[in-house]
C-alpha cells in the first residue's frame, strides 16, 4: 500500500528516468530496452503496491504498517535507480563527476544498505485480506511464505550489492547483482503467481 504522495511522487521520479533515457538515446545513446527497465519497474512498483487501504480487512495500525514498508522501498528504489540514471546525463550539463574508483565502490554499497533493512523488516508484514476477494487473493499462510521469501531476496540482493562493491571488478559486479535481482524478480513472480495458477488449473480439472 502507498500512500498517493508517496505515488505522486515516484511519478515524478519515474517522469525524471524516461526524460533522462530520451535525452540519451536523442544524443547518441545505443537504443535499448534496458534503458527504460528501471522506469518500467518502478511503475509496476507503484501498480502492485497502490492498492486503496480501504479495499483491506485489516486494522490501522496494521494497514499503517504496509504503508511505511511500501514507503520505504518505493523511494529507496526509485531514488537510487534516478540517480543511476542520471550519471550519464550530469557531465553534458556541466557536472564533473568524481573519478576515484574508492567513490563509487563506496556509493554502490550505500545502495545496498536499505535493502538489508527493508528486507529485514520485510516477513514482519501482516497478512491482508481482501473485501473483494480475487484470484490474486492469498491466504495467511501462503502471504506468510511469500514476505519470507520475499525478505531473505532482498537481503541477499543487499548484501550482495555491499559485498561484490567492496571485492569485486565492475564486471563481475554488473553481472552478480544482475543475477541476483533476476533470481529475485522470478522467485518472488513465482511465488505470487503460483497460487492463482494452481486455482485455474483446478477449476480446468473439475
Amino acid at each position: 500500500m502507498l500512500d498517493r504522495k508517496v505515488i505522486l511522487i515516484l511519478m515524478v521520479l519515474v517522469v525524471v528516468m524516461l526524460a533522462s533515457d530520451l535525452w540519451q538515446v536523442t544524443h547518441g545513446e545505443r537504443w535499448s530496452l534496458a534503458l527504460f527497465i528501471p522506469p518500467f519497474m518502478v511503475i509496476c512498483m507503484i501498480v502492485s503496491f497502490g492498492s486503496n487501504a480501504r479495499d483491506v480487512l485489516v486494522s490501522p495500525a496494521h494497514v499503517a504498517v504496509r504503508k511505511e514498508w511500501g514507503r520505504a522501498i518505493g523511494i529507496s528504489c526509485a531514488t537510487i535507480f534516478t540517480v543511476i540514471q542520471l550519471l550519464p546525463v550530469l557531465p553534458s550539463l556541466g557536472i564533473a563527476l568524481p573519478a576515484s574508483d574508492l567513490f563509487w565502490r563506496l556509493f554502490l554499497a550505500a545502495c545496498g544498505l536499505p535493502f538489508v533493512v527493508i528486507g529485514n523488516r520485510t516477513p514482519k508484514l501482516p497478512p491482508v485480506q481482501w473485501r473483494r476477494p480475487g484470484l490474486l487473493s492469498l491466504g495467511t499462510a501462503e502471504q506468510l511464505t511469500l514476505t519470507r521469501v520475499a525478505g531473505w531476496l532482498i537481503v541477499a540482493d543487499g548484501v550482495t550489492t555491499i559485498a561484490s562493491a567492496m571485492f569485486l571488478s565492475w564486471r563481475m559486479i554488473v553481472l552478480l547483482i544482475g543475477s541476483v535481482g533476476l533470481a529475485t524478480l522470478v522467485v518472488i513472480l513465482v511465488n505470487r503467481f503460483g497460487p492463482m495458477v494452481t486455482k485455474l488449473s483446478q477449476r480446468g480439472g473439475r
